[in-house]
């Protein structure tokens, strides 16, 4: 697993390299973030982490993205001598994992920008967000907008660079067994919130001539949300890697998938996830516990901070000091 993480990481950040670096290796690449990988209490002995949602992290386009600000998290979380980011959160609007698929919502717009899929003048027209609060519905309308912005802009990357589009080609076949059920049901979801679609989403419910005439009449927004797919696999990937880079195990926790993007881990028993409104007292009686695995969500590590579902932080509210006070206790209880 951690093997194909290191090659990753390699690979330049432009599209047409990582094109061709999917092109070589897209079988091995989407098995190793699609299928999950059994973590014993062998593998995480002694050891601490941080539970937060991605998208609680700060940023400037209503929610935490898989950009900079996560790359950043994860430098942050090496400095604290973590070792585990785990990313879920029940009640979130925002899931990392949907089904087999990932959420395109939490794909970074300034990596998107950099692929050339979204302009600065694009990104100017964004309206300005609340940066402490989710506001969920304005959020997933505008950057849905967006997205489908941006992936009728790679599929015209992809028909004039035949090396991505083979890339492209090459990833839609890898994930058959989930991608094309998964972009019909989303291009149908994405239809009825335009209210340009009054049918059912639900593909269990159709009989095969349906879903194959469904196809054809949605099949330009079939092929957006298979370009958001790719493009969100592109970003996991380079999260992924830096996160192997530092040390870091990424949790997911998506027990109803049929295949997961993170580590999951056996044993689970042995693992201690406190509450958010326990505090630093409630940190430090975790951390010196006998438990494998101790977990604080990131919430524990404020002051005044109600837990509740479409938090967010700034950087400016995790001070050094913070961070300090949570390394020395991670290093006083052995499990740095």
């Amino acid at each position: 697993m951690v093997e194909t993480a290191s090659i990753i990481g390699d690979v330049a950040e432009t599209g047409a390299n990582l094109g061709a670096f999917i092109l070589q290796h897209s079988p091995l690449t989407l098995a190793h973030f699609s299928k999950p990988c059994a973590l014993s209490m062998t593998d995480l002995s002694r050891t601490s982490g941080i539970v937060l949602h991605p998208a609680s992290l700060p940023g400037r386009f209503g929610v935490g993205e898989f950009g900079p600000e996560a790359h950043r998290w994860l430098e942050c979380l090496s400095r604290m001598g973590q070792s585990i980011w785990h990313l879920n959160v029940a009640d979130s609007a925002f899931p990392v994992q949907i089904g087999s698929a990932g959420n395109p919502l939490l794909l970074s717009f300034d990596a998107l920008r950099n692929d050339g899929v979204l302009q600065p003048s694009d990104l100017a027209m964004l309206p300005a967000f609340n940066d402490e609060r989710i506001d969920a519905a304005p959020v997933i309308e505008v950057r849905t907008a967006f997205l489908r912005l941006a992936a009728r802009r790679f599929l015209g990357q992809a028909n004039a660079s035949p090396l991505l589009h083979h890339a492209f080609e090459r990833f839609c076949e890898a994930a058959v067994q989930w991608l094309d059920d998964h972009a019909l049901s989303a291009a149908l979801k994405t239809a009825a919130d335009l209210e340009e679609w009054q049918g059912s989403c639900d593909l269990s419910t159709m009989d095969a001539d349906t879903i194959t005439r469904l196809r054809d009449e949605f099949s330009h927004e079939i092929d957006e949300q298979k370009a958001l797919q790719f493009l969100f696999f592109r970003q996991w990937h380079r999260l992924r890697a830096s996160a192997h880079d530092l040390g870091i195990r990424v949790l997911v926790d998506a027990d109803d998938a049929t295949h997961r993007i993170g580590d999951v881990v056996e044993g689970r028993d042995q693992m201690i996830t406190m509450e958010a409104s326990a505090g630093w007292t409630g940190i430090e009686a975790a951390w010196h516990s006998e438990s494998s695995i101790v977990l604080c969500p990131a919430q524990a590590m404020f002051e005044n901070i109600t837990p509740a579902s479409g938090w967010r932080f700034t950087w400016e509210q995790f001070t050094p000091e913070k961070q300090l006070r949570l390394r020395t206790l991670t290093a006083k209880t052995g499990r740095l």
